[in-house]
């Protein structure tokens, strides 16, 4: 019968310090591009036809246009 595995005393925790940037991390930070984060939220069911309407008019995806909303919409209220 073979060892299917082996446990040592070796400290098998990641390196302290930040993680390596990975090629896509780099491109980010070159191009200026923020981080996006991912929201689940409930919306009308008219509201995603209208979203949905707008952004083919506009040629751009549900994202982006909500995205473009928000953020005229906090630079009006600042």
């Amino acid at each position: 019968m073979t060892k299917k595995f082996d446990i040592t005393g070796r400290n098998t925790s990641p390196p302290a310090g930040p993680p390596p940037a990975t090629g896509q991390d780099m491109a980010r930070f070159i191009a200026g591009a923020e981080l996006q984060t991912t929201m689940t939220v409930q919306i009308p069911a008219r509201l995603k036809r209208v979203l949905k309407r707008q952004a083919l008019e506009h040629d751009t995806t549900i994202k982006n246009l909500l995205i473009e909303i928000l953020e005229a919409h906090f630079a009006e209220v600042q």
